[in-house]
């Protein structure tokens, strides 16, 4: 019988809008913690913001200098919350803490796996797309939870790809759903909230909608918070041959 009832459970597809839903309701509940560790995002891409000269360098050297570190920074502060949030997200999810902070004082040990982790990812999907629009839709969400995998079991970036496609089969057009409900919501609450045009300026100067996606903090926290609940649902189902360090 408990056979029969494990089977059912893990052929279950993932419900879209609840995931989607579930998100919000984390960062809800820990919208102080949340907004701490995505704060360093917002220092960092202010003085573009607020300087004109630093946003649009044009052939000023000084200005694009500071621009690419402007940049440097807040691409490594949007990756190093995405990483707390996520680690955070899945604390919550098995206890009912949000440890942001010290998820986030963890996640500067971790950053440099991550980012090329992240950036495989996002190699995988530029090349996939390159060969028409059904192989990106296989690949990318095949391998949607690789980062979050890598966070959650600490294993080699390799095995954090193979897990994500042993994690995601069965479930993977309801993922791009997801993701797609997921951007299209956090786009509308970013014009809702009224971010300001300043700063998302800033944002569409920097890889046009790619950047707009990492850097995007309504996004971001809301993606980081999705990553989470969707590995921790599938992990449920699926457990990892060996436990996480």
């Amino acid at each position: 019988m408990s056979t029969v009832q494990t089977t059912n459970t893990a052929a279950a597809p993932l419900p879209v809008l609840n995931s989607v839903g579930q998100a919000f309701v984390v960062l809800y509940r820990n919208l102080p913690a949340a907004l701490l560790v995505t704060a360093p995002v917002l220092i960092a891409w202010l003085p573009a913001a607020l300087v004109p000269a630093w946003r649009t360098p044009g052939d000023d050297l000084n200005g694009r200098v500071i621009f690419s570190i402007l940049a440097t920074l807040g691409t490594v502060a949007a990756l190093l919350a995405s990483m707390a949030l996520q680690q955070a997200t899945l604390r919550y999810l098995k206890d009912g803490t949000f440890p942001a902070a010290a998820a986030y004082r963890d996640s500067l040990g971790r950053i440099v796996p991550y980012f090329i982790l992240t950036s495989l990812f996002m190699m995988i999907c530029l090349l996939s797309a390159t060969m028409l629009i059904v192989p990106f839709l296989i690949v990318a969400p095949m391998f949607y939870l690789a980062p979050t995998v890598w966070l959650a079991e600490r294993c080699s970036i390799p095995a954090a790809f193979r897990r994500s496609a042993e994690l995601t089969r069965g479930n993977r057009l309801r993922i791009l759903a997801i993701t797609v409900a997921a951007t299209a919501i956090s786009l509308l609450t970013d014009r809702l909230l009224g971010m300001p045009k300043a700063l998302m300026d800033v944002l569409h100067t920097v890889g046009g909608s790619l950047s707009m996606e990492a850097l995007s903090l309504v996004y971001g926290m809301i993606a980081a918070a999705l990553f989470a609940i969707l590995y921790a649902r599938l992990a449920e189902r699926h457990p990892a041959a060996v436990s996480p360090a």
